[in-house]
């Protein structure tokens, strides 16, 4: 059985989808990773090898609509703690932590917050997104604009329709020369951090998000800008439960934004690397958040 697309059953008839990444040994520590958007389980990959000589098992699971995930129309952001709790039962894990990239992070914060401290250990946040009234996603203005607009879901029909058809082509190729004419605009320092391992940590998340249409990505972007059902301070980080890590450079998310969340997340310890943009944390310093979430390796 292919350990990169593997699923499991929800209590509602659901499937999650989800990938196996790193160490193979029973005594293994398992982490959790939840992907950006558009993004898929396959991003945990390039955290692969890393995790292997941590002896960490990596579980990188797709949100609903995405990859191998069911779509779920009418979810909610405080509904995934409990797709979570119920895949780590199926796997039998007693305790696990949480590695999120980008907005992937919202999630993070609702698991942290829903689910017990004795059993989530530790989380870790690369290049969080934060709530989108605080002008997260500084660089990408028009489709800030959609998602505060009532419009976000026709920010997943143009993914779909911009990325669908090339994604879900069986010859990769295309999809890949589409992505890499479309690489100069981004800012300098993200196509150096992304430079080489391109495919690994952008092109194949991205094509599998497109498995089935942009239907997930499309409402990942209407949850993000609304009230997420929580707010930040109710999250029990004490003892530096959460740790974040956070690029100086980043245009995506700018350090006034991260600098808010740390005000509210009591506790929690932030780490701003210098020289480093949205990419470059989580290519660049996935291994140092592993080897934080670990118990006996921190």
């Amino acid at each position: 059985m292919d350990p990169t697309t593997l699923g499991h059953t929800l209590s509602d008839g659901r499937t999650l989808g989800y990938a196996l990444y790193g160490s193979t040994s029973p005594t293994a520590y398992s982490v959790f990773y939840f992907h950006g958007t558009p993004s898929s389980r396959l991003e945990a990959a390039i955290l692969s090898v890393p995790a292997a000589s941590l002896n960490i098992r990596i579980i990188g699971v797709d949100r609903p609509g995405m990859g191998l995930s069911t779509f779920q129309a009418h979810r909610k952001i405080l509904d995934w703690p409990r797709d979570i709790t119920e895949l780590a039962n199926h796997l039998n894990l007693p305790t696990f932590s949480i590695l999120a990239y980008s907005s992937g992070s919202v999630y993070a914060f609702a698991c942290a917050k829903m689910i017990p401290r004795a059993r989530l250990l530790n989380v870790g946040i690369l290049a969080g997104a934060y709530p989108i009234k605080w002008n997260t996603f500084f660089a990408f203005k028009p489709m800030q604009h959609v998602m505060t607009s009532g419009l976000s879901h026709l920010a997943g029909s143009w993914l779909n329709s911009h990325w669908g058809d090339l994604a879900r082509s069986p010859d990769p190729e295309p999809f890949y020369a589409a992505c890499m004419k479309e690489m100069p605009n981004r800012p300098e320092l993200e196509q150096k951090a992304l430079k080489g391992v391109e495919k690994i940590a952008l092109f194949d998340p991205m094509r599998e998000s497109f498995r089935v249409d942009g239907k997930g990505s499309g409402l990942e972007f209407k949850l993000q800008a609304a009230d997420w059902g929580f707010q930040l301070h109710e999250i029990d980080c004490a003892g530096g439960r959460l740790k974040m890590w956070h690029g100086a450079k980043d245009v995506n998310v700018p350090m006034e934004q991260v600098n808010k969340v740390v005000g509210m997340l009591g506790g929690s310890e932030l780490k701003v690397i210098e020289g480093e943009g949205h990419y470059g944390i989580f290519i660049h310093h996935g291994e140092e958040a592993l080897r934080c979430l670990a118990p006996k390796l921190g």
